[in-house]
């Protein structure tokens, strides 16, 4: 399974487009994409919406 990361860097899009796109500051994408923050529901339905994975994979990662 593809990392967020790795999904962002396939559609060609900056932490910055994320962000904006979700409604969150960038330093909070970058957090969530590296694991040492969990976001909030709404966030991360968001966040899945975006990148098209679950909200599972957003809130507890590639486990």
């Amino acid at each position: 399974m593809k990392t967020l990361r790795e999904i962002r860097i396939n559609r060609n899009t900056t932490i910055e487009g994320v962000a904006k796109q979700c409604g969150v500051t960038k330093c909070h994408i970058s957090l969530i994409e590296r694991g040492l923050r969990y976001p909030s529901r709404r966030t991360a339905r968001k966040i899945a919406q975006w990148y098209g994975v679950s909200l599972e994979q957003v809130m507890y990662g590639n486990e």
